[in-house]
């Protein structure tokens, strides 16, 4: 049993590509659309505080330590290879992983929420301290509510059915859209626009789990759970936390940073015109992750000359994405951003242009690296990423207490993607050709 006709394979691909893309019409929803709502209706100051709430939340993302995505790669490799008593117990672990980890930084949290004012450590500017705190745990739950849902994504990847895995999950980003709007519109507090965004990843939660049992039925038992598996696959899973982390560094804490030094005008100013420019980028993960279930296929037969096309390919349709996409927002951004806002946040040519040329560079990375990720290869190439974030984000806080620039700030951001473009292509380079 191979578990994958590779003759056919490029038609699940094909509909990765366009699953894909539909994801970015959510997130233009959800990123794009969903901002001028935030200014016309929080104002800058509620909606600096909703930046800084959802940053701190997403540090948790990295709490699965990598094994959801490490567990997909394994899953589907194993598939291939006809190995179903393991693609079971792999599943099985995962869940296991999962729920004890929600439970203790979940509790964890609340502790830290009781013994310390939140609203001052972050330095809120609306929002009251309990009511930070309940959003902290609601926005907490929602991301291990994805998390759990993320698991049975393993079997539609090796199932050639990863376009439908991608539509559930951003149905479900979708319909969380839609909540929010609606809470907004409706006044609710921000708690309760939060509960309204929750409930569609819980549902999709539910159905993809019984739906997944009808394509490969794991059967969740706890006899199924495998230690020494689970001491396989962590190794390569806390390498990968090394993403997460980094994203940290280079999303969140750049948001904090700004609000300290810069203040929160600048600061939406600053997310306002990175939303914008990281819509490219969408364009460019969508295209890069349609393929990543093929890499970890063909990696599991072995078949590494069409691995090398695959790269070439892939690499070469992002980066020209990237340019004409750029070229674009540069000659059209100021009428869309002008439009987008409303006019309340004025459109800086300057802070596009660094974000464009960041984009660029990160093409080249981001779908150079697929071949490394989705054969649970990153170890070296995920610690030169948080490396090269830590250093990017130490510059901009030393950038930020010496000068006090915006531009600075956003040029520290390139240094990242420079290291990472050198060091993705070589390791992505180095795998086929060790293994041809």
């Amino acid at each position: 049993m191979t578990g994958i006709n590779l003759k056919n394979w490029a038609t699940p691909t094909r509909k990765n590509v366009i699953a894909n893309f539909f994801k970015i019409g959510v997130i233009l929803i959800n990123q794009i659309l969903l901002v001028p709502i935030y200014l016309k209706f929080w104002g800058v100051e509620l909606y600096g505080d909703w930046i800084v709430l959802s940053a701190i939340t997403s540090f948790f993302t990295m709490s699965d330590a990598g094994l959801n995505n490490v567990t997909i790669n394994r899953f589907c490799i194993k598939f291939s290879q006809g190995e179903l008593d393991e693609c079971s117990s792999l599943i099985v672990n995962n869940y296991i992983f999962v729920f004890l980890t929600a439970i203790s930084v979940t509790l964890l949290t609340i502790i830290v929420l009781i013994l310390f004012d939140i609203r001052t450590i972050l330095s809120l500017n609306v929002i009251s301290s309990f009511e930070a705190s309940a959003v902290i745990i609601l926005l907490l739950l929602q991301v291990f509510i994805q998390m759990v849902s993320t698991i049975s994504n393993s079997i539609y990847h090796a199932k050639g059915l990863a376009s439908r895995a991608t539509y559930f999950d951003n149905i479900a980003r979708l319909f969380s859209g839609f909540g929010i709007l609606a809470g907004i519109y409706c006044h609710f507090s921000l708690v309760m626009v939060v509960v309204l965004s929750s409930l569609p990843y819980l549902f999709s939660l539910v159905y993809k789990y019984f739906n997944s049992k009808i394509l490969y039925d794991v059967g969740l038992t706890l006899q199924k759970a495998d230690m020494a598996l689970f001491k396989k696959v962590i190794r390569p899973s806390m390498s990968y936390l090394t993403f997460p982390i980094g994203n940290v560094f280079i999303f969140q804490v750049f948001s904090l940073i700004l609000n300290k030094f810069l203040g929160p005008t600048l600061l939406v100013q600053f997310n306002t015109t990175r939303t914008m420019a990281n819509f490219i980028r969408s364009i460019v993960q969508s295209i890069a992750h349609a393929v990543k279930p093929e890499f970890s296929m063909l990696y599991g037969l072995k078949n590494f000359v069409r691995l090398k096309l695959l790269l070439r390919k892939t690499i070469l349709i992002c980066l020209t994405c990237s340019i004409l996409s750029s070229v674009a927002v540069l000659f059209f951004g100021d009428y869309i951003y002008q439009k987008w806002t409303y006019g309340k946040i004025p459109f800086d040519f300057v802070l596009v242009l660094l974000f464009c040329l960041t984009i660029v560079i990160n093409s080249i990375w981001e779908s150079s690296i697929i071949a490394l990720t989705s054969t649970n290869n990153h170890t070296k190439v995920g610690l030169a990423y948080l490396f090269s974030c830590i250093i990017a984000s130490t510059m901009a806080y030393l950038g930020a207490l010496q000068w006090n620039n915006l531009y600075i700030i956003a040029s520290c951001l390139i240094i990242s993607d420079l290291i990472m473009a050198f060091f993705s292509v070589r390791e992505s380079r180095k795998l086929i050709k060790n293994n041809n």
